[in-house]
């Protein structure tokens, strides 16, 4: 069963739907660490994290794939920049309420009864 809808990732051309389900983001978060993806920051991307995200994504889309495919595939010159900007699109759509902090509850207004005089 889906928790998300489906997102949509384009690969060579093609555009390849995959299914964000808590075994995906089981999977993503085993072999490569949800917080360790969310944490990154611009200035200091790490180029191995983002190339297992994609494999793993195109792999659950079902195509026939491997990391050195995924890894040819951006091109000869694989820029950082254009690899942390796939990131930033990319996991907002896996875990769209994450942002690195707890959320707080908000506390419910108490209704002051009227005075009596």
């Amino acid at each position: 069963m889906a928790i998300r809808k489906p997102i949509k990732i384009s690969w060579e051309g093609v555009e390849q739907k995959i299914v964000v389900n808590m075994l995906l983001i089981e999977r993503i978060d085993n072999e490569v660490g949800i917080l360790k993806l969310l944490r990154m920051k611009p200035e200091d991307p790490k180029i191995f994290p983002i190339i297992k995200l994609l494999y793993i994504l195109l792999d659950e889309s079902g195509l026939d794939i491997s990391l050195d495919d995924v890894y040819d595939g951006l091109g000869d010159k694989v820029e950082l920049s254009a690899l942390f900007s796939v990131l930033t699109e990319i996991t907002p759509m896996i875990m769209p309420n994450f942002n690195g902090v707890a959320k707080k509850k908000p506390t419910p207004k108490k209704r002051r009864k009227p005075s009596k005089k």
